[in-house]
């Protein structure tokens, strides 16, 4: 921690329920070099409704993507990528789920002032992550995940990945195939 702040993560991911952030965070824990900040936030997108929980040492913040609750969701189920693969109609659901996060990302980043953001998966949330470390200047890690890594080709997508990538302070892989 910096002076006499505390230590703050925000974590930008996606997953079922806190209790798998949770069950991570506790294995970083246990590891010699892996020591938890003293505040943990995960951005999340919501399935039904949003709000915020604390879930063990986690503060789950999720925000609402899809004006209608009965429209099929984007994320979870069998994730972003799958859905889009399965639902070609879920693209739809792509601009208002990244200008969500991004509002969402800038407002936790307000009110708790994190000293690190690691974001899960290059797109969308690393690349929305290091744009708001233009913004807050806060130090941002990525996490590449396979599917991520390499489920979307084409120039444009291959130019936002990088972009992310060589803009945020340090990135890992989920696997060495990543």
């Amino acid at each position: 921690a910096e002076g006499n702040r505390p230590a703050r993560a925000v974590v930008v991911d996606l997953f079922e329920t806190a209790a798998e952030q949770v069950v991570r965070l506790r294995h970083a824990r246990d590891e010699p070099e892996g020591e938890l900040p003293e505040d943990v936030h995960v951005l999340a997108p919501s399935d039904e409704g949003r709000g915020t929980t604390i879930e063990g040492v986690v503060t789950v913040h999720r925000f609402q993507y899809r004006p209608i609750s009965l429209v099929r969701g984007l994320a979870y189920g069998s994730g972003i990528v799958a859905n889009l693969k399965r639902h070609p109609w879920l693209w739809l659901q792509v601009p208002l789920f990244s200008v969500s996060m991004l509002l969402a990302l800038r407002r936790l980043i307000r009110t708790e002032q994190p000293n690190v953001i690691h974001a899960h998966w290059i797109l969308p949330q690393g690349l929305i992550a290091v744009l708001t470390k233009y913004l807050y200047k806060v130090p941002v890690i990525v996490t590449a995940h396979g599917a991520d890594a390499f489920a979307f080709r084409g120039q444009l997508v291959t130019r936002l990945k990088r972009f992310a990538l060589v803009k945020s302070h340090a990135w890992t892989a989920n696997t060495r195939a990543t």
